[in-house]
C-alpha cells in the first residue's frame, strides 16, 4: 500500500541530510513505527510521505500513485493520508466537535453524530465538545487533533508521537482503546514515538532510525531479541553490552570464531540471581533502584558491570551474590 523508495532529503544550511536513503513499505492495515533519538528523522519522514515536503530524491508510492510535494501540487498533501501534527493543527475558533466534523461534513447528520460521539467517547471528550482549543490544556488539544485525524477514515494514519502530553494512565487507558479502534478501521498506521515500550506492543514492524538513516527493520519480537547493533539493542533499554573477551569472565564460550573486541548483548531479564549450588559465578552488588514491580541491581565482576532485576528485598548494597545466566539468550551482534 505504501512504498518508500531511498528517499532523502536535505535541509538548507544543514550539513547531514534529515534523511538519507530511506526505504521500507507499509501492507494495508500494518502497525508500522518509526522510533530512535531526537533528530534521527522520523518527523520528516511523515511529512514527506504526507506531500508536505520536497524530496531532494527517491520516491512514495501510495496506492500506486506517486506522491508528489508542495512544488508539483497546487494543495500540498496526499489524500487519503492522514497526519496528526505534534502542533495539533486545530481550528482555533472552532469547538471540539466541530474540528472533529470537518472531515465528514458530506455524511448525513446521524452518521455524523454517529462518528463524532465514538470519537469523543475514546479519547474522553465529551464534557469538552463545546469548547474552543485555546481554553483545553495540550494533553487534551491532542487527543482533539487525534480524533479529528480519524474522522475522516483515512487509508494510512500517521502519527508524530500521538501520547507525549498526555498522563500516564489517560496515556494507557486512551493507547489500548486508539489501537484498537484502528484495526477496526482497518487502517494502516504509521506511529512516531520515542518510547519503546509503546513501539514493541503496538507495532507489527519497527524501523529504528539513527541519524536519518534507518538502523534495522523487524517484528518487535525480531528488534528485541535479536538487534544488529549495540544501537538498536541499547534503544529497547535493558542491554548489557559486553565484549567477547569479557564473556570469559562470565564462564561464557563464544559460539563461534570472531573478534576479541566483538560485542553480544544480555538482557538484563537474563541475568538472574542463583541458588548456591546453581552459581555461574558470584559478583558484588553496587547499586539496587527501586522500580515498584522490582528492584534494579548493578553488579561488578572485577571491571566489568552487569545489570539485572530481581524482586529480592532482603539482599542490599555491598552483598556478594551468586549469578545465572541464560546462555541461550546471549546475542552476538551481526554490525
Amino acid at each position: 500500500m505504501l512504498e518508500i523508495k531511498k528517499i532523502t532529503k536535505k535541509y538548507e544550511g544543514q550539513t547531514k541530510p534529515a534523511v538519507s536513503e530511506v526505504s521500507f513499505s507499509v501492507k494495508d492495515g500494518e502497525f508500522f513505527t518509526l522510533t530512535g533519538e531526537s533528530g534521527s528523522g522520523k518527523s520528516t519522514l511523515l511529512r514527506l510521505i504526507k506531500g508536505l515536503e520536497d524530496a531532494d530524491s527517491g520516491e512514495i508510492w501510495f496506492d500506486g500513485n506517486l506522491v508528489k510535494g508542495p512544488s508539483k501540487k497546487l494543495l500540498a498533501g496526499e489524500e487519503g493520508i492522514e497526519l496528526a501534527h505534534q502542533d495539533y493543527n486545530l481550528f482555533p475558533r472552532h469547538t471540539v466537535y466541530e474540528n472533529i466534523q470537518y472531515m465528514i461534513r458530506s455524511l448525513t447528520n446521524e452518521d455524523q453524530e454517529k462518528k463524532i460521539n465514538e470519537l469523543l467517547d475514546i479519547f474522553r471528550l465529551q464534557e469538552y465538545r463545546d469548547k474552543i482549543p485555546g481554553t483545553l490544556s495540550g494533553g487534551q488539544q491532542q487527543r482533539v487533533a487525534l480524533a479529528k485525524a480519524l474522522s475522516g477514515s483515512p487509508r494510512l494514519l500517521l502519527l508524530d508521537e500521538p501520547f507525549s502530553n498526555l498522563d500516564m494512565i489517560l496515556r494507557a487507558e486512551i493507547k489500548a482503546e486508539l489501537a484498537d479502534y484502528i484495526r477496526q478501521t482497518k487502517a494502516a498506521v504509521i506511529f512516531v514515538t520515542h518510547e519503546s515500550a509503546d513501539a514493541l506492543s503496538l507495532s507489527d514492524q519497527i524501523a529504528v532510525m539513527k541519524e536519518g538513516t534507518v538502523r534495522q527493520i523487524g517484528s518487535p519480537e525480531t528488534i528485541y531479541s535479536k538487534p544488529i547493533t549495540p544501537y538498536v539493542a541499547s534503544y529497547f533499554g535493558n542491554a548489557n553490552i559486553v565484549t567477547i573477551r569479557n564473556l570469559e569472565k562470565l564462564n561464557i564460550s563464544a559460539t563461534k570464531e570472531v573478534s576479541p573486541e566483538a560485542k553480544v548483548c544480555i538482557r538484563y531479564e537474563d541475568v538472574e540471581l542463583a541458588e548456591e549450588g546453581n552459581a555461574m559465578l558470584y559478583a558484588k552488588i553496587m547499586r539496587k533502584d527501586y522500580f515498584g514491580s522490582c528492584y534494579r541491581l548493578e553488579v561488578r565482576l572485577d571491571r566489568l558491570k552487569l545489570w539485572l532485576y530481581t524482586n529480592s528485598p532482603i539482599i542490599k548494597k555491598g552483598d556478594i551474590v551468586p549469578l545465572k545466566i541464560n546462555t541461550e539468550k546471549v546475542h552476538l551482534f551481526d554490525k
